[in-house]
């Protein structure tokens, strides 16, 4: 048997976006426990993101795109070759299929080679995929993990996964934490920040928050909205901000999160599908509220009525997206955590979120311990750590 220190470890998975799944293996692979015997193969067809590609760069994993050799793209029947070629030569211990299914015989290459491999379920269960592909795989790996329930009831109720399924949760990555949170009191000298952070696409839900807020602002209530993310909608959410008169800072990508957080007064996540929902769990570790929809894995990591507030999906999806330019990445069905089921994708409405605002800001001492709850419940029970010694566990063990 090798040391852990001998151990060799290959992630396949696909970079191209910046999202928590993405953000949580950079952290992952920057560890010093990681640091000397990770290797990452991104094989997307489009280069990882710019701010990823920087994480990884600080560490000493090799980064592969095994699609590509010397810059020219590889046609699909020499990719398996080309693939078999890399593994060989890396000799991993344990293949990780990071929220990605086999392509091109990756599987059937490291199950020939006798590597343990390990399918880790972090949202794509969510996507639509042919069922013979998608049961072949999963009981073709060695282990199947997820990174929530939901994960794993979405697993066995829609692709018919009957096997073990552990659950490792995310955890909070070390950068959101380097200092202190202070106790969270509302301004009254400036309007209410209301924040979101997510990728500009139609299925988080944005266009709810958008008009939650016209709602709120026509009652009285001075609020803004800052929005951290980018993505194909965001100009549609620009010009729906702009045609409603809702004040709008529309951030990007924004590489200091800590900071975003600390800078807004609640985090509104209305996701129509979140298998787990990262930016609620930071969010909260900076003692700051939440409002999140109650679907898939959200409700997992926010107490309800204690570090804010669940808002179960209650607008019909046409409704909704008549705000949104595209559809794509919909879910065709979502978990529904208190029916124990997979169920049609809502939307929350506006309303709701509209009134676990107003439920939030207008109870400055219940805000200030909804607070210090939040931050609580992060650091108790996500803490990164124990996150990396149950990851390490599972990744080296022996074959």
């Amino acid at each position: 048997m090798t040391s852990d220190k001998q151990k060799k470890i290959v992630f396949i998975t696909n970079l191209d976006v910046l999202g928590g799944s993405e953000n949580n293996l950079a952290s992952i692979v920057t560890n010093s426990t990681f640091n000397n015997s990770c290797h990452c193969i991104i094989f997307s067809g489009t280069p990882p993101h710019r701010a990823i590609k920087a994480r990884l760069e600080e560490s000493n994993a090799i980064i592969i795109h095994y699609k590509k050799l010397f810059g020219f793209r590889l046609p699909k029947f020499i990719r398996g070759r080309y693939f078999r070629k890399k593994i060989e030569s890396l000799t991993p211990d344990t293949v990780i299929f990071w929220n990605h299914i086999s392509k091109y015989g990756q599987l059937n290459v490291c199950n020939a080679l006798k590597r343990k491999t390990i399918f880790f379920e972090r949202g794509i269960g969510w996507g639509r995929h042919d069922p013979k592909t998608m049961k072949d795989f999963l009981d073709s790996v060695d282990m199947v993990l997820s990174n929530s329930f939901a994960g794993k009831r979405m697993l066995a109720e829609k692709w018919g996964y009957d096997g073990q399924c552990g659950i490792v949760p995310n955890a909070l990555r070390p950068e959101i934490n380097k200092r202190q949170a202070e106790p969270r009191k509302l301004s009254n000298n400036r309007p209410l920040r209301i924040g979101v952070a997510a990728r500009l696409v139609a299925y988080k839900g944005v266009a709810s928050v958008i008009l939650a807020a016209k709602e709120l602002i026509n009652e009285g209530l001075n609020a803004e909205l800052h929005i951290a993310g980018d993505g194909p909608e965001g100009l549609v959410l620009q010009e729906l901000c702009s045609r409603l008169a809702v004040p709008a800072r529309f951030l990007g990508a924004v590489q200091d999160m800590a900071g975003f957080y600390d800078s807004i007064d609640l985090l509104v996540c209305p996701s129509i599908r979140e298998p787990f929902g990262t930016v609620v769990l930071e969010a909260q570790a900076r003692g700051c509220p939440v409002v999140c929809s109650g679907v898939d894995g959200l409700p997992e990591i926010v107490q309800h009525g204690q570090t804010g507030f669940i808002v179960d999906p209650q607008w019909d999806l046409a409704e909704y997206l008549k705000y949104a330019s595209s559809r794509q990445g919909m879910p065709d069905v979502v978990y529904c955590p208190g029916r124990d089921r997979l169920v049609p994708p809502r939307a929350v409405h506006p309303g709701d979120v509209a009134a676990a605002v107003r439920q939030i800001v207008h109870e400055p001492e219940g805000y200030l311990s909804m607070s210090l709850a939040a931050r609580h419940l992060v650091l108790k029970n996500f803490r990164f750590d124990g996150y990396l010694k149950s990851l390490t566990d599972i990744f080296h063990q022996a074959q």
